[in-house]
């Protein structure tokens, strides 16, 4: 996540900040509303992806256990969270799992954005 946060605040041209100083901004409000706010969506990437490498270390792990317990119980033993589960149930035609599975993979993107 630092690296790509450091990308992203070099990727913001350095005339933008030279231009905001030259109009007399102070260094830290150039800082804070010019640079921050133009580096935005790479810090924001970069978080998403670092949480995403984090949660996919175990990935392997999770995933043969989540198939041990789907085979005996689909519906109530597994990791909700699951991706093996989320596609189970956005698969199965049933409308009530359809809708668990896509509330579940919207929580789980809302969680990574908080």
């Amino acid at each position: 996540m630092a690296r790509t946060s450091e990308e992203s605040l070099r990727l913001v041209p350095g005339s933008i900040r030279e231009a905001a100083l030259a109009l007399g901004v102070p260094k830290y409000r150039v800082t804070v509303r010019v640079v921050l706010s133009s580096a935005r969506e790479g810090i924001v990437t970069g978080a998403l992806l670092a949480m995403a490498r984090n949660r996919g270390g175990d990935r392997a792990v999770n995933h043969d256990r989540a198939r041990q317990l789907v085979r005996l119980d689909p519906v109530g033993s597994a990791d909700p969270g699951d991706a093996l589960v989320i596609f189970n149930f956005a698969t199965s035609p049933y409308a009530n799992w359809n809708a668990l599975a896509w509330g579940t993979a919207l929580l789980l993107v809302l969680i990574m954005l908080a």
